[in-house]
């Protein structure tokens, strides 16, 4: 085996939409190049680009549903992939997701090529997950919530790995341009970041919105993040429910915005209220940037916000206490300003960027040597 060993990487969305994409493409540029060589396959998008931008050698390869038409094209798709494992002799696949894990995970048991299947969602599908467990190798999670929904009988394959951010850029990012463009004067700017997709619970937020007025009219809330969905239905949706309960003036949908560090920056508080979640990245890229989080104590958020020490936990769909927690914090800057200081130094020690790299290609290292050892050959 080379000293430098090729690991394709696979991620079946076209678009960079997400935490998970993020994530990736974080991990691909600190990725010591002196140990791994990285390759990427993927289909025709925006991702796939930024993943070249990375220095990323990338092949074009459909990764289809897995439902109707789509199942027909498997074994084409896994014969592709096979193909590309031997003539780049793969070491290893990272699998970023679970229908990209399915082709992957057939390609290398084809090619006798280890795969790991990175985990990011703590929704459990059950026959799927027993399928992909028993394709992959290894199994990293983001967070002991989303180990927690594979089976136990394949506990013994699962590694926690949090996600990783450069917490410099959102250390030394300028949040004056976003206040500037949303006017926002010397009142509180409170602010959610997320896809606008039903599990985030934006209605939560908005609901909470008329109670905080009441006693802080100066405070202004931002929604930053998109609906995904053709014609952004649920968008419309939630404009809606702004009209209904006269706060549209208050708040502003700015859809998607690739300056995050400049977005934290500019907020006071940051809201994430989603009734599901494994991890929470946008709360880590808050905390990194130095600003208090009041978020819902579901999935892996407990994992990241020390409750009352870097940040406030409340319960999912309950706009009142919500709105208590935040009124609490806009009325107690100090206390506000030590949350943020705390979630900072915990980013810092505990979520950087370089740590998360070294712990993925550890594990690498580990699957590899080990199978060295048992005398199981790769391609």
């Amino acid at each position: 085996m080379p000293a430098v060993k090729p690991v394709l990487y696979l991620d079946h969305q076209a678009e960079w939409l997400g935490g998970g994409q993020e994530s990736l493409l974080g991990l691909l540029r600190e990725l010591d190049r002196g140990r791994f060589t990285p390759l990427y396959a993927g289909p025709h998008g925006g991702l796939i680009r930024a993943v070249a931008e990375c220095g990323v050698v990338v092949s074009e390869v459909e990764l289809p549903s897995l439902h109707g038409l789509g199942a027909a094209r498997v074994p084409a798709v896994v014969g592709r992939l096979w193909r590309r494992l031997r003539r780049a002799r793969v070491a290893l696949v990272h699998a970023n997701g679970s229908r990209c894990m399915f082709y992957g995970g057939l390609a290398g048991r084809l090619a006798r090529v280890p795969v790991i299947w990175h985990l990011r969602i703590a929704e459990a599908e059950p026959i799927w997950d027993r399928v992909l467990a028993s394709l992959a190798t290894r199994v990293v999670v983001i967070s002991r919530a989303v180990g927690e929904r594979l089976p136990a009988r394949v506990q013994e394959k699962v590694k926690v790995i949090p996600n990783g951010i450069d917490v410099e850029r959102f250390e030394r990012a300028e949040g004056s341009p976003l206040r500037r463009e949303l006017a926002v004067g010397a009142g509180m700017l409170v602010g959610m970041v997320a896809r606008l997709t039903p599990e985030k619970d934006h209605e939560t937020l908005l609901q909470a919105v008329p109670r905080i007025l009441a006693q802080r009219p100066d405070t202004r809330f931002a929604l930053i993040g998109e609906d995904p969905a053709p014609g952004r239905p649920r968008r419309r949706r939630l404009e809606q429910l702004t009209r209904e309960l006269g706060i549209s003036e208050q708040v502003a949908f700015l859809g998607h915005r690739a300056e995050i560090p400049e977005v934290m920056a500019g907020l006071d508080l940051l809201v994430h209220c989603a009734w599901q979640e494994g991890f929470g990245r946008v709360i880590l890229e808050a905390m990194a940037a130095g600003r208090a989080v009041v978020a819902t104590a579901v999935g892996g958020i407990p994992e990241l916000v020390l409750e009352g020490r870097t940040g406030m936990l409340v319960p999912a769909g309950d706009p009142a206490a919500l709105a208590a927690v935040v009124l609490t914090l806009l009325a107690e800057p100090e206390r506000r300003l030590a949350l943020g200081q705390a979630g900072q130094e915990r980013a810092r020690d505990s979520f950087g960027l370089e740590a998360h790299a070294a712990a993925v290609q550890d594990l690498y290292d580990e699957v590899l040597e080990s199978r060295m050892a048992a005398g199981i050959g790769g391609v």
